[in-house]
């Protein structure tokens, strides 16, 4: 008897033992929760019935934050907000550095809706304001977010060192991913705001964009389709990565860039775009545009555009304005304007393995309307004593097939089924070499005054002369990496189906 009353005395005194050690828990933890500069390094966030927007939010899977805003306020710099499969009404402000905010159900189950902007808030459904910031997860559309109907662009950036990975955005009344401030008049705000809701943190002013140039970007494995002016735009953007984006059906009235998938602008330098798919965009599928002023609106320069595809937009399929310029191993295929469309505005450096196919107008363009404001020309090339190019240079291996009118003004009509057209009156020299052309595809130039040079090793430029995909495949292994005639290879045979 006694030792069964000793036995509940212990228990009894476990249980308050327990109980006020809880208690003392909980309260240390709000009290922790509620200081300012003691955020979670991991906040989840979600709509079930325990959602809630407190100091203490977030903790758990079941006791999450209501709104991704909310979270920004309750993470750490360098913290992770873990977000549930929904639909979150928000405009949200990301101004804590080096966080990562990805999502359990993946882009096409997790969305963040833009429509509600106000003057407390920022346009987009997502602004981004410092470096370090990683939206989505691993390269994946598994972890990203939908970035929707937007009174500006989907998602906005002028951070460096970010990673934008497996994420959409649709309907949105500009861009669908902006990085950095547009250099025309498009009539979205995009001006400094107090963001005054951070109960944590205080009201947040808002940096002044145009100052900032972002650098280190990476943006992979994105969609931006049915956006009001263009899908994605990079200004100020230094020595980044695109890669393995899609652009399609993207609007905006076509000229000056306005309605194109990829929109490289001013002040932009050292990038590269790869692997990326613009389709049936009413501008161009691809627009670099070097500006005339001082940074940010100076030149765009040391661009490399490899492997990326552009089909059946409303004007070119890549049209370059910049200096220092490398196109290699692009597919440009029915688009109603030029395949590739070079400006005379600075130096192109190397023109090789790209692939013109069913173009409206030429399959390569060079545009002479610019060439007062330099000496624009395509670096020549330099050939071993077997005749074979090693060095950037030239117009070399293209394949051009089935190209259609100059592109030009050409009152006359002198000139069709141009595989290349070229406008330059300056005495520029640009010389093509070891290019597969279709049968009926014809150079077009209508100066005089421009040299196109055609090397004596190889008269595979004579429009008409078509080596047979044996010979063609055979040369371009003992030329060319094995993955680029793999990929030329392919397109022959599928033009020869």
């Amino acid at each position: 008897m006694k030792k069964e009353l000793f036995m509940k005395r212990i228990r009894y005194m476990l249980s308050v033992t327990i109980f006020f050690t809880l208690v003392v828990i909980l309260i240390a933890d709000d009290v922790r929760a509620a200081q300012i500069g003691n955020p979670a390094s991991l906040v989840f966030v979600g709509q079930g019935n325990w959602a809630a927007d407190t100091t203490r939010c977030g903790y758990t899977p079941w006791r999450t934050c209501r709104t991704i805003q909310y979270a920004v306020h309750r993470v750490r710099a360098g913290g992770i907000i873990a977000v549930f499969p929904g639909t979150y009404q928000e405009n949200i402000l990301v101004d804590k550095p080096n966080i990562i905010i990805a999502s359990f159900g993946g882009r096409q189950r997790t969305v963040i809706d833009g429509s509600g902007a106000t003057d407390e808030t920022v346009s987009e459904a997502m602004r981004i304001i410092v470096d370090g910031v990683t939206i989505g997860w691993r390269n994946s559309s598994r972890n990203g977010f939908t970035f929707r109907n937007s009174v500006a662009s989907g998602l906005f950036n002028v951070g460096s060192n970010v990673n934008i990975s497996g994420n959409a955005a649709e309907n949105n009344g500009a861009r669908g991913f902006q990085f950095g401030l547009s250099s025309v008049d498009d009539s979205i705000d995009t001006s400094n705001k107090d963001i005054p809701d951070d109960p944590l943190n205080g009201a947040t002013k808002m940096v002044d964009g145009t100052l900032q140039t972002q650098s280190n970007v990476t943006v992979n494995d994105n969609l931006a389709t049915n956006n009001a002016l263009g899908g994605f735009y990079f200004s100020a953007f230094d020595d980044s990565l695109v890669r393995d984006n899609t652009a399609n059906s993207n609007l905006g009235t076509p000229g000056l860039g306005q309605g194109s998938g990829f929109w490289v602008d001013s002040g932009s330098n050292g990038d590269r775009l790869e692997r990326n798919t613009a389709s049936n965009n009413s501008g161009d599928g691809i627009f670099y545009r070097r500006g005339f002023g001082p940074q940010p609106a100076g030149l765009v320069t040391d661009q490399t555009a490899t492997r990326n595809v552009t089909r059946e937009n409303g004007r070119h399929g890549i049209i370059f304005m910049g200096n220092n310029i490398v196109a290699q191993d692009n597919l440009a295929e029915l688009n109603q304007g030029d395949g590739f469309r070079f400006l005379g505005f600075d130096t192109i450096t190397d023109v090789s393995y790209n692939s013109a196919i069913g173009n409206s107008r030429a399959g390569i363009g060079f545009d002479g309307r610019f060439a007062r404001f330099s000496n624009p020309l395509v670096l020549p090339l330099n050939y071993d004593g077997n005749g074979v190019p090693v060095e950037f240079g030239g117009v070399h291996h293209n394949l051009l097939i089935d190209n259609q009118d100059y592109g030009f003004a050409d009152p006359d009509n002198t000139f069709t089924r141009c595989g290349i057209a070229n406008t330059l009156d300056n005495g520029t020299t640009i010389e093509i070499s070891h290019n597969y052309w279709g049968d009926d595809q014809n150079i077009c130039d209508p100066t005089g005054t421009t040299i196109v040079q055609f090397t004596p090793v190889e008269n595979s430029n004579e429009a008409g002369v078509r080596p047979t995909p044996r010979r063609l495949n055979q040369r371009l292994f003992r030329i060319n990496s094995t993955a680029r005639e793999n990929d030329l290879w392919s397109k022959i045979n599928y033009i020869q189906r």
